[in-house]
């Protein structure tokens, strides 16, 4: 957009602000000079009055935030630490290593993880693996078969299967267990940070992993306090448990003591859970003070944390500029009187100018832009706004374009999904008509067509690295453009009534950690600007991070239920589902049926071609199963050379008949290696609604007693257990 102004039709220009030819440039700053000292004019005692005590509450609420935002800060980056660790033990709570120790009460194992964490995270004082009822199975050091008692927190993460972190009054035997020369100075009774994490197995809370972090003497929490604030205020802070500083700011001139009690008036609210502000006398000195609580896992108060400041520095601040203030308005008075008339003119007509823009473009009126000469910083300041409010505009479409696509991208974790939901998107921001995402294969030597918009995929080839401009693109790492491309391109976009060739090309590698997850090929009949491809670029680098937590997801969830070898799901996914779809059946009072089968004679096969040639049965088995039942159906490998296979909303007639269609299925399936030989199985069948089956194991036995049948009357055939 230009930068004149925009006006209503037949309305003077509110934004036009044009000082004639005759003037003489004045910067700002006599301006700004002129305009103070007739503000000095005002008479003193006012003047001193009021700016004395502006200045003072100015001064008050500058620290009295500085306070707020410090201390917070520190509780933040405190929880910032307990969060960390609370990541690490649930890591750790979820390897079938820690449950088994834990099962087992092998404290080795755990003795080892514990003290592999406490390298890692060395400001966390104690570590522990327990059962159940707080009995100690190891610690980071050899000490263990003791009872730690960690108020509530241990119940409650047994009885919720959650983690817990809690700040808690803990008695000191807890931390000598871990180092006795480090705490034997201790009091008593301690404050503590608490994360505790269940170790479940089976759904069900065997242990738990505890991290503790020592409170008093905890000096990086109050020192953080100090640290955070800024060079004009210095700040202090304390740690606080039943009125008693326990850990206090190293930093010099510190206001607390350790062992000291804290003021009635600010220990008596924290008492009550609530937060303190004001000011107070510590050691003898005006103070402002901020305290917040600190609560354990049920809301009770265990300790606080307090941040304060000297009044004396706000006084000084204050006493310092009044006496600059004064010198100002003695000098400045005699001036003041002179030019108030053009000061004033020069400086509210511009500044009326930019605030009313500023107010119309805040209303939603992005068209809005000043006009204003007047040969000072305050022209400088309208194009300055006229190129914020074009830089506004470019932003924020900008911003939109990637949002729409980030959007998109959390959307799936499916990668043929993800992936075709984002080359739309993509060809959509960029105009294209023309789109492939080739994947690499797992060895990294080929792409392979995985989605496309505007050609067909069918017609696509695998590519090696350096083959072709995709090829190339994922060899050379880098994106590339192709431009002026001729009829005779190899590249076709269909129309849907014609077949044209894009005029340019644009391709670029899809990486993730130094490694080519793919390439995205974009074709337009115009051309791509220069401008727009570091945004493809960005827009291929978010595709590549999503894509590789949904390829990731995808082979996790498919080594988890998949049996390794036919890649059918595997007996413990078939049991959860048949669980779920036994449950349904009940309650919606719909039919449900359930097929084992068994390869005949399949020790002869092994005997007869090897081993090799008997998973390569199996391999073919599996396949015939899969072609043969419903997408909503479930085929899973049982064990060995069994199959069974889940019929939702099938009643046990139906099952016969898709049980009799697997049968011939395989019956006349090749098995690599057996030549013309062919398999024949039996199968057994059961289901809902019987009156016989009151559960999933009755189910199941009903099936296996029909499998048995069919075996004992000749195999090659289907029994029904009705």
């Amino acid at each position: 957009m230009s930068e004149t102004a925009v006006a209503v039709p037949g309305r003077k220009n509110p934004y036009r602000v044009v000082w004639g030819a005759q003037r003489f440039r004045l910067s700002i700053g006599w301006k700004t000079l002129i305009a103070f000292f007739i503000v000095l004019s005002v008479p003193l005692t006012g003047v001193t009055l009021l700016v004395q005590r502006v200045l003072g509450d100015t001064a008050q609420r500058h620290v009295q935030d500085t306070l707020v935002m410090s201390v917070q800060g520190a509780l933040a980056a405190h929880a910032g630490r307990l969060d960390t660790l609370n990541a690490l033990l649930s890591q750790t709570a979820v390897l079938q290593m820690t449950k088994d120790a834990l099962a087992e009460r092998r404290s080795a194992p755990l003795r080892e993880l514990l003290q592999g964490h406490a390298f890692n995270l060395a400001y966390v004082d104690a570590w522990m693996a327990t059962d159940t009822k707080g009995n100690v199975i190891a610690r980071r050091n050899n000490n263990a078969g003791d009872q730690v008692m960690l108020n509530a927190v241990l119940p409650q993460v047994v009885n919720l299967g959650q983690s817990v972190t809690s700040n808690e009054i803990l008695p000191r035997d807890v931390f000598l267990l871990e180092s006795p020369e480090r705490y034997l100075r201790l009091e008593r009774t301690v404050m503590a940070s608490v994360v505790a994490v269940p170790v479940m197995k089976d759904r069900v809370v065997i242990g738990v992993l505890v991290g503790i972090v020592l409170l008093d003497g905890y000096d990086w929490l109050p020192n953080l306090i100090h640290d955070g604030a800024g060079e004009d205020v210095r700040l202090f802070g304390a740690l606080i448990q039943d009125s008693r500083v326990v850990a206090s700011s190293r930093r010099p001139g510190n206001l607390w003591v350790e062992g000291w009690s804290l003021p009635a008036e600010v220990n008596d609210p924290l008492m009550k859970g609530k937060p303190f502000s004001g000011q107070t006398t510590i050691s003898n000195e005006p103070c402002f003070i901020l305290a917040e609580p600190l609560f354990n896992a049920q809301k009770q108060v265990t300790g606080s944390l307090i941040g304060s400041s000297r009044t004396s520095a706000v006084e000084s601040f204050v006493r310092n500029n009044m006496l600059l203030l004064y010198g100002f308005i003695v000098a400045g008075s005699l001036l003041s009187f002179l030019i108030a008339f053009f000061a004033h003119r020069d400086t509210l007509y511009p500044i009326r100018a930019l605030v009313r823009a500023m107010d119309d473009f805040a209303t939603g009126r992005v068209e809005v832009r000043t006009e204003i000469v007047t040969k000072d910083e305050f022209e400088d300041l309208g194009k300055g706004f006229n190129r914020m409010a074009d830089a506004i505009c470019a932003q924020q479409a900008r911003v939109e374009k990637y949002n729409s696509l980030a959007k998109l991208l959390i959307t799936t974790l499916d990668p043929k999904e993800l992936l075709k939901n984002a080359l739309d998107k993509v060809l959509e921001l960029t105009d294209s008509k023309l789109g492939i995402i080739y994947l690499m294969d797992e060895q990294g030597e080929t792409l392979l067509p995985f989605v496309t918009h505007g050609v067909d995929l069918a017609t696509l080839k695998p590519l090696r690295l350096n083959e072709g401009l995709a090829g190339s693109v994922a060899a050379e790492r880098q994106s590339k453009l192709l431009e002026h491309l001729t009829e005779t391109s190899y590249m076709h976009v269909d129309l849907g009534f014609a077949v044209a060739a894009p005029t340019a090309v644009a391709a670029f590698p899809l990486i993730y950690k130094e490694k080519v997850l793919g390439v995205m090929l974009l074709g337009t009949f115009g051309t791509y600007q220069a401008e727009e491809q570091p945004l493809i670029d960005y827009l291929a680098n978010q595709i590549a991070i999503t894509l590789d937590n949904a390829l990731t997801n995808e082979k996790v969830e498919r080594l988890s239920i998949a049996d390794g070898l036919t890649g059918l799901y595997n007996r413990r996914f078939l049991s959860e589902r048949l669980k779920d779809e036994y449950s349904k059946a009940l309650r919606y009072q719909t039919p449900l049926s359930f097929l084992i089968l068994d390869v005949d004679f399949f020790k002869r096969v092994n005997d007869t071609y090897g081993h090799q040639v008997g998973d390569n049965a199996l391999v073919a088995v599996a396949r015939a199963l899969q072609q043969s039942v419903r997408d909503s159906d479930l085929v899973a490998r049982y064990g060995g050379e069994e199959f069974s296979i889940l019929l939702p909303h099938t009643g046990l007639d139906n099952a016969l008949a898709v049980a009799e269609k697997i049968r011939l299925a395989v019956s006349e399936a090749g098995v690599e290696g057996m030549g013309e030989q062919r398999l024949t199985i039996s199968i057994g069948a059961s289901g809902l609604p019987d009156d016989k089956v009151h559960s999933v194991d009755e189910l199941v036995r009903r099936a296996d007693e029909a499998l048995y049948r069919a075996k004992e009357s000749g195999r090659n055939r289907v029994v029904s257990a009705g």
